[in-house]
């Protein structure tokens, strides 16, 4: 058998429909693609405009700002005009696409010495703290 990525919500619409028509396994197989229930596919309310990721990316890079807080940004821009926005959940997966087809990193800056790790044996810490400082 030949795995194929649907839902189990998908596996029981299509069981559902066969057995409301009264269907056999060999029957359902047999039937044309268009007469079975589609999956569905769509990622977005219909008429929903897209954020504009780019801006999102370049606004990530500044300090202090958050996914959620352009979301809030863009849903005021849709909420003033009464059009069709995307939920956050969407807002979010469009802009994880857009990196992943982007191959997109956020660089962090940061000044040198700035931050250091600490090595979790306190042992080795002490031992070069003497052995630098002393």
């Amino acid at each position: 058998m030949k795995a194929i990525k649907v839902s189990s919500h998908f596996v029981v619409k299509v069981r559902k429909y066969c057995l409301e028509n009264n269907l056999t396994y060999e029957e359902a197989y047999a039937l044309e693609d268009s007469l079975i229930p589609k999956k569905r596919k769509e990622s977005s309310p219909r008429g929903a405009k897209r954020p504009n990721c780019k801006y999102v990316h370049d606004e990530l890079k500044k300090k202090g700002v958050t996914l959620k807080l352009l979301h809030d940004e863009y849903v005021q821009e849709y909420i003033v005009t009464e059009e069709e926005y995307l939920k956050y959940t969407q807002f979010c997966n469009v802009y994880k696409g857009y990196v992943e087809t982007n191959k997109l990193t956020m660089h962090i800056e940061r000044k040198p010495g700035e931050r250091m790790a600490l090595p979790k044996d306190r042992a080795i810490l002490s031992l070069r703290h003497r052995c630098f400082f002393h």
